[in-house]
């Protein structure tokens, strides 16, 4: 390590982001975070897109960060975008699956966050809807894990489902589903979904939720990957592709290194 960066170390991280941000300003940079950086208009300030900003402000208050999952209160807006993903599949799995009686799903919940979003796009759209979280809420276990992701055994030892309710509690569309995955979605799991998001670092996991939950998906509904795009979880990637090699539908991946597949399947008659 150089003299030089030794000393910007002892800068207290909270001002080295807002002189980064500041710097990014003068270079005309419209937004810039893991990864992703552009001069280009960001789509949340579309006037028709705009309510997002209050849905994200919303998010960012009275919330508890374990220090996992690489995201707190110093860099939350540098996953604006994907955060912004999150909000617009919630959005379009409402608008175009029209099926009142359908849930959501989200596995892999971590402090939340991602919960909060779809729940307060939720509240502004005025729609009740449930929304199952699934997580063990404890450390990454080994044989959960293939090869390329050991880096990640004994991660989110931090999390507990204590802070996630403290988190969510003003919510009373939620449902928690404590364990490991794909394990606990056996017998425990909607039967009608619009709308799933899969972040859980692990192929494994991943291709065991969705081998288990895909024929509860109804047509037009999404699911939303998490790490189909991040270096470090190509074998999700390959898994992903794997799956959804023979299922019809419609996959997009995005900068953000998230990925959207929009079903086209018809489901509703295929049984478990």
């Amino acid at each position: 390590m150089t003299v030089i960066n030794k000393l910007i170390n002892c800068i207290p991280l909270e001002i080295r982001i807002r002189i980064g941000q500041t710097i990014d300003k003068t270079r005309g940079f419209k937004f810039d975070g893991f990864g992703l950086k552009t001069v280009h208009e960001v789509p949340w300030n579309n006037p028709m897109n705009c309510h997002f900003n209050e849905v994200y402000t919303k998010t960012k208050t009275d919330f508890e960060f374990s220090g996992d999952g690489g995201c707190n209160e110093y860099n939350i807006d540098k996953l604006k975008w994907r955060n912004w993903m999150i909000s617009f599949c919630a959005e379009y799995a409402v608008m175009f699956t029209r099926d009142n009686t359908s849930e959501f799903v989200e596995c892999g919940s971590c402090d939340g966050l991602s919960a909060k979003i779809t729940l307060e796009t939720l509240k502004n759209m005025d729609v009740h809807k449930i929304l199952h979280l699934y997580d063990a809420w404890a450390p990454m276990k080994r044989e959960n894990l293939v090869e390329r992701e050991l880096h990640d055994e004994g991660n989110y030892s931090n999390i507990n489902i204590d802070r996630i309710q403290k988190n969510l509690c003003k919510y009373n569309n939620v449902c928690y589903h404590k364990g490991y995955l794909p394990e606990s979605l056996y017998g425990d799991s909607p039967l009608q979904i619009s709308y799933l998001h899969i972040d859980l670092n692990s192929v494994k996991s991943t291709v065991g939720v969705l081998e288990y939950l895909y024929p509860y998906m109804l047509h037009n509904s999404i699911i939303l990957f998490d790490d189909y795009g991040w270096g470090g979880y190509e074998q999700t990637k390959k898994g992903i592709d794997g799956f959804l090699k023979n299922k019809y539908g419609r996959l997009l991946n995005v900068p953000t290194g998230q990925a959207v597949f929009i079903v086209s399947d018809d489901n509703t008659s295929t049984p478990k």
